[in-house]
Order: C-alpha cells, then sequence, then structure tokens
C-alpha cells in the first residue's frame, strides 16, 4: 500500500492578527522579501507600504483601508509564506497543494504558476476594482448549517443579494451579500437559534454580485506570465486540477464570484490517497475542517509561524516582555 500523501493547505485572508504579524517580521527573512516585492507592486497601484508598519517598534492596531486596500490580502500571503518556509526547511514537500479563497492565489505560487509579482498584481486589480465598482458595502457570515440547509434558507428568505458563497464542512456554510441584508439574515437566524457570525471581510465575495469585479481584475491582469503547475493543485472554486495554464486564468477570473465548495475538495483529495494535511497560516481554521469532515486517521499539521521561528542572534530582544514571549501563539 502506498504511503498517505500530503497536501499543503492555504488559508483565505483574515487568518493572522496584526501583533503576530509584527512579531513575526524580523524572524521570517524569506517572507519579508516577498512582502517587499508586494509593497513593490502595491506602490504602483498607489497604496502605501505594509512592511514599514509591520516594522514599526510597537505594533499597529488596524490599518487604515483607505491607505491600505492591499492589507488583508497581502499580509494573508505573506503569512502563508513564512509558514510554507518553516515547513520546507523541515525537508517537507507537498503532493498537492489547495487553497481556500484566497489561498487559491497563494497555492498557485509555491506551485510555479505564478510570480510573486503576479500574486501582488492580482491583489492590487482586485482592491482596485472593488472600489470603483460602485457595489453597496457588502460582507460574509458563517452559519452553522450545511449547504442544503442553508440554500434552503436562502430560496426561502429571498432577500435579493444573498448568496450561498462557501461550504466548509457538512456544518458549516458562509453567505455573502450586502451588509443591510447579512444583518436581517442574522435576525431570522437569531430567532431560528441558528449560530452565526460575521466575518471580518469587506466585500461579498463568492458571490455573482461580483461578476463584473471579476471581469475588471481579469481585465487587468491579462499579461500576466501564467504557467502550468510543476505541483499539483486542486482548486475548490473550480472543482478539479489545475493542469494548464488557461485553467490558472480560469481561477484568476472565479476566484471572487464563484463559491468555494471547500467539503467537497477536501473529500476528493482523501479518495485520491491525501492522509496528512498541512495548514500554511496563522490559524487553524481549515484544519478544523479537515478533522470534522474527514475520518480520525487523517491527520491535521498546523504551522503557526511565531513558535516555530527563532529571532536572528543580532536581533535578540533584552526582556521577556518584547520577545512576545508572555504570548504564546496559539
Amino acid at each position: 500500500m502506498a504511503p498517505p500523501r500530503t497536501a499543503f493547505l492555504f488559508p483565505g485572508a483574515g487568518s493572522f492578527t496584526l501583533r503576530e504579524l509584527h512579531r513575526l517580521l524580523p524572524r521570517a527573512p524569506q517572507a519579508r522579501e516577498q512582502l517587499l516585492i508586494l509593497d513593490t507592486v502595491s506602490a504602483s497601484y498607489g497604496f502605501e507600504p505594509l512592511e514599514p508598519v509591520l516594522a514599526a517598534p510597537a505594533p499597529p492596531r488596524n490599518l487604515t483601508p483607505g491607505r491600505h486596500p492591499q492589507a488583508g490580502e497581502a499580509l494573508t500571503f505573506f503569512a502563508s509564506t513564512a509558514a510554507h518556509h518553516i515547513q520546507t526547511s523541515k525537508g517537507m514537500a507537498p503532493d498537492v497543494l489547495m487553497g481556500h479563497s484566497l489561498g487559491e492565489l497563494t497555492a498557485l505560487r509555491f506551485a510555479g504558476a505564478l510570480s510573486t509579482d503576479a500574486v501582488a498584481r492580482v491583489i492590487c486589480e482586485r482592491a482596485t476594482a472593488l472600489e470603483r465598482s460602485g457595489l453597496p458595502p457588502g460582507g460574509m457570515l458563517a452559519l452553522a448549517l450545511d449547504a442544503r440547509r442553508t440554500q434552503a434558507l436562502l430560496d426561502f428568505y429571498g432577500a435579493p443579494g444573498l448568496a450561498l458563497a462557501a461550504v466548509n464542512s457538512t456544518d458549516q456554510s458562509v453567505v455573502s451579500g450586502p451588509i443591510q441584508a447579512l444583518a436581517e439574515l442574522e435576525c431570522v437566524l437569531e430567532a431560528a437559534f441558528v449560530p452565526a457570525a460575521r466575518l471580518d471581510i469587506n466585500g461579498a465575495f463568492h458571490n455573482p454580485l461580483m461578476s463584473e469585479v471579476a471581469q475588471e481584475i481579469a481585465a487587468g491582469c491579462h499579461d500576466l506570465d501564467l504557467r502550468a503547475p510543476h505541483t499539483p493543485v486542486f482548486s475548490p472554486v473550480l472543482g478539479r486540477y489545475i493542469d494548464s495554464a488557461s485553467d490558472v486564468s480560469e481561477v484568476l477570473l472565479h476566484h471572487t464570484d464563484r463559491p468555494v465548495r471547500f467539503l467537497a475538495a477536501l473529500l476528493k483529495l482523501h479518495r485520491d490517497g491525501v492522509g496528512t494535511f498541512v495548514e500554511l497560516g496563522g490559524s487553524d481554521a481549515l484544519s478544523k475542517f479537515v478533522k470534522s469532515c474527514l475520518p480520525e486517521s487523517a491527520v491535521t499539521v498546523r504551522t503557526p509561524p511565531n513558535r516555530h521561528l527563532k529571532v536572528p542572534v543580532a536581533a535578540q530582544p533584552t526582556n521577556q516582555h518584547e520577545s512576545g514571549a508572555s504570548d504564546a501563539n496559539t
């Protein structure tokens, strides 16, 4: 019997805290180099850089969307890049890569299908297109319901603009749409005793409302150098493996306006022999989906970057408070 295969999982935007990234920056020189590339591309769009913010003496409390509209996506890429270096430097190699939402871009980057410059371009085009779209303020809401019940609820409720945006597990789905419609849906869910939580995402992603935004992103990225991946990549948005540059182009076109079928993707990878799932980001959200949906034999590995990376000798802090040792990254 062949040994279980390994999948690297890349989370979507928001899978970190600014405090964690502030502590991580001096400890992850490879990831810092990638962040500087993102900052260079971002500057060409008129966005302010992120590296100086994280390098400041004190951790930032928040970032101004008007000055850093690329922040959530760029910093997610930074965190996943650091986690990827941790695992590969320990000798771990993936048999397949898979991203959730924005994480699909990171998976394609580490499969050789996109360069860091290309990822930065997509992130900046995405922020610019959303800003120019004229769409009402949007958001995303996680529900403790499976996909069938969530879709039935949306069909019954009938609020315009709401759509099933992600199917994460057998007991969690995500709805996206206009903020006002989501607020009204939350009241319905509360009355029905259905747990729900608003996600820290500014936009109704993975929703047909984003179709024009998706087209504008694709137009702005038409000249990118896209390549077939050198390591297999499975796309939850397309529902299949990425085999060619044209497949990569299709992911870039639809990574904002099609739903994320993460549960189906997990089941497919497990059927294909994947037994170890390594999450490369600042949280364990994807690992929890693995544990809740797959047999107990499936192994999850979480990569909290600050716990694994040592501060270079020249940058060693002078006391425990400065090192952040009193704040365990759990």
